[in-house]
Formats: structure tokens, C-alpha cells, sequence
């Protein structure tokens, strides 16, 4: 049986989850961000330059390593952040479809009961009029 106490935890976890996606995405966007800037500012100090892409993307990767890596770890925060979103709302399914089992076993039961109690009747009806066809040919 699901309690109260099992729905509540499965909601605040995934109210907890969802803030630190949240907060995972912004820490992302932020670093990028930052490495956008710090890029084009070396840029225009003069400070990347090369006769080609790759030889600024190279020179680049040299200066920026601090910044990339900044944003590798907020890359990696951000996904295990959505893993964690994403199995606290697993969890809510779960309970929200234990719920529902719930829900239809109790129906299932009454249903049977008044099934039962209808067969029961029935079968009752029957053998009186059975007994009665028999008394009445007798006579």
C-alpha cells in the first residue's frame, strides 16, 4: 500500500531534482558564457592569432584551458543533474501507477463482492424455482 508519506517523498524529490537542473543548466550557460567572453577578448587583445582556424582554435585551447574546463565540469553537473531529474520523475510514475493498482484492486474487490452476492442471489432464485416446478409437478 502506497502511503502518504511514499507520494510526498517522491514529489519533494522531484521538486528538488527539477531546482538543481535548474541550477545545473544556469552554471552551464554561465560558464559558456565566460568562455565566449574571455575568448573574444583575447581576440581582440591580439592575444589568438594564427594564418588559420586551426591555428586559432589551437592557440585558443592553449590560453583558455582554465575556462574549458569550467565548462566541462558544468557540462558534466548539468547532465548528472538531469539523471537525477529524470529518476525522480521514474519515481513519481512509479507511485502514481502503484495508485492506480491500487485504486483498481479495491474496485476489483467490491466488484467481485457484489458480483458474488448477485451470483449467490440468483443461484438462490433458481433452485426456489426449481423446487417449486418440482412441488407444483408433483401435485
Amino acid at each position: 500500500m502506497i502511503t502518504e508519506k511514499a507520494v510526498n517523498d517522491a514529489y519533494d524529490m522531484l521538486q528538488a531534482a527539477r531546482a538543481d537542473l535548474y541550477g545545473a543548466v544556469g552554471a552551464r550557460f554561465d560558464a559558456e558564457t565566460g568562455l565566449e567572453v574571455k575568448k573574444n577578448e583575447l581576440v581582440n587583445a591580439g592575444a589568438i592569432a594564427g594564418k588559420n582556424e586551426a591555428e586559432r582554435e589551437a592557440k585558443a585551447s592553449q590560453l583558455l584551458v582554465a575556462e574549458s574546463a569550467g565548462l566541462l565540469k558544468a557540462e558534466v553537473a548539468e547532465r548528472y543533474a538531469r539523471f537525477l531529474f529524470d529518476r525522480a520523475r521514474l519515481e513519481v510514475d512509479r507511485v502514481h501507477a502503484l495508485l492506480r493498482l491500487e485504486g483498481y484492486a479495491a474496485v476489483w474487490n467490491d466488484t467481485n463482492e457484489v458480483v458474488a452476492d448477485q451470483v449467490g442471489t440468483d443461484m438462490m432464485d433458481e433452485h426456489r424455482r426449481a423446487r417449486e416446478r418440482f412441488a407444483s409437478s408433483r401435485s
